[in-house]
């Protein structure tokens, strides 16, 4: 026998007594509930006890995959409850639940855009009724009565139905928080065995990682020592080969000599080694932590005219043309003077190999109001052949230039950006490069600054 047939259709409506009973009996059922189907099947037995409909919904929020799920479906069929589930965002469901409101139609006839219009539903629905379930102003879910009578549904049956929803997302609450509780239970426990299983294997990989940090501290230290022994070494008779070529170019030129020219590229080459020998030095002190730096206040102005002195001649051939933009304002400027002027060497030397026929430009401004300290900017922009952005990934990278065509055209390590790179951080600072294929670069790196008086 279904629920329409459980009671004639001009029932009396209960007293206060039978709600009331009926209030009890639905909170007693509900104690020993402990799962989504033991939910289900008392909210249910509780509608037996309420009022004769024919059709139910019950929809319960699912926190796992963000929807409206369909727990209860009384008088649809398969394809109806399908449909109702998928809908139920778009429909009454989902905007009761949104809201939390109830929406209550007594005779969808009285207005036909209430009608429920559906290919896959084949009812026709006369009275609606539409309660919000929650707990402690949290939406949980929407209740949805549906009958093919009007009038359905009288105020004794919304105040024991709004007791029912509300009882229903205590229920549901708890089971939700139960079945948290068990899912942190259950990773634990997992987390536990597995650290117990793992615990002699952690332990003979920290034996290994102790013994292979050991190994690379002792191999870090002896690359430092072979490196700086070499260097030495190395500038040694380089720098015997240059002071001879300066002589020797001297009294050639003196002597319009032929040979001048030669003993200019081997003065050359010679400091283009030596050059070398510095980055590769330098980078191992980094490395092994022995650089050491002196930050204090730089008068930037001296430092700027010895760089651009250094480099006139790199910029004369490749015919650019160089100018500094500075702001007027700048605070005072604290970093080690000689790592910064090498950080300049490295940006515009770079800005003067990969430019020719163009425009290289230095800006220097103060940031006083950064969130993390006033500090001191500059930017080398160069109209040159620019950088890609898979090169731009590994830029800063040791031995390591845009592509191999580059490296055969315009030599170097790489080393140089990697260098440039280290020291800002040493000193407290960054540096950050932007770049078109074709239309230039801007390499822009900052430090910190005496903070604006008061």
């Amino acid at each position: 026998m279904s629920r329409a047939d459980a009671e004639p259709a001009d029932a009396p409506a209960p007293s206060v007594v039978e709600l009331i009973d009926k209030l009890s009996a639905l909170a007693s059922g509900f104690a020993s509930v402990t799962d989504l189907r033991g939910l289900a099947v008392q909210v249910e037995q509780a509608l037996e006890l309420i009022v004769r409909v024919e059709y139910t919904g019950l929809y319960l929020w699912d926190f796992q995959q963000q929807r409206l799920r369909l727990q209860i479906a009384v008088g649809f069929t398969e394809d109806e409850a399908a449909e109702a589930e998928r809908t139920a965002w778009d429909r009454h469901p989902g905007r009761v639940f949104r809201e939390q409101i109830t929406f209550h139609v007594p005779d969808t006839d009285a207005d036909p855009a209430l009608q429920t219009s559906s290919v896959k539903r084949s009812f026709h629905v006369r009275s609606r009724l539409f309660m919000p379930i929650t707990f402690q102003d949290q939406a949980l879910g929407s209740f949805g009565l549906a009958s093919a009578r009007p009038n359905a549904f009288n105020e004794e049956h919304v105040a024991v139905l709004g007791f029912l929803c509300r009882l229903t997302g205590v229920v549901y609450r708890q089971v939700l928080d139960r079945e948290e509780r068990q899912r942190a239970q259950d990773a634990l426990a997992a987390t536990l065995a597995a650290l117990q299983a793992s615990h002699d294997e952690l332990e003979r990989r920290g034996v290994a990682l102790s013994l292979a940090r050991d190994r690379a501290l002792v191999a870090t230290e002896a690359k430092s020592t072979f490196l700086a022994t070499m260097s030495h070494e190395l500038r040694t008779p380089l720098n015997a080969i240059l002071g001879y070529a300066e002589l020797a170019q001297e009294d050639l030129v003196a002597a319009q000599s032929s040979s001048a020219d030669d003993v200019a590229r081997i003065h050359l080459a010679a400091t283009h080694l030596l050059g070398l020998i510095e980055d590769i030095l330098d980078l191992s002190k980094i490395e092994a932590g022995k650089l050491e730096l002196q930050p204090e206040p730089i008068d930037l102005r001296t430092l700027l005219d010895s760089v651009e002195v250094t480099l006139r001649p790199l910029q004369q051939r490749s015919r650019n043309r160089f100018q500094i933009e500075r702001a007027d304002d700048l605070p005072p400027l604290i970093a080690d003077a000689p790592a910064l002027r090498r950080v300049l060497i490295n940006l515009l030397g770079n800005a003067n190999k990969f430019t020719h026929d163009g425009r290289i430009t230095l800006r220097i401004w103060a940031e006083p109001q950064h969130p993390e300290g006033p500090r001191c900017c500059f930017a080398v922009e160069d109209t040159g052949i620019g950088i890609t952005p898979e090169q731009i990934a590994r830029i800063f990278d040791a031995f390591t230039q845009a592509d191999a065509s580059t490296t055969r055209k315009y030599g170097g390590t790489g080393l140089g950006l990697t260098i440039t790179d280290q020291l800002l951080h040493l000193m407290g600072g960054g540096v950050a490069v932007t770049s078109e294929p074709g239309r230039g670069a801007t390499f822009t790196f900052w430090l910190p600054c005496a903070a604006p008086p008061a």
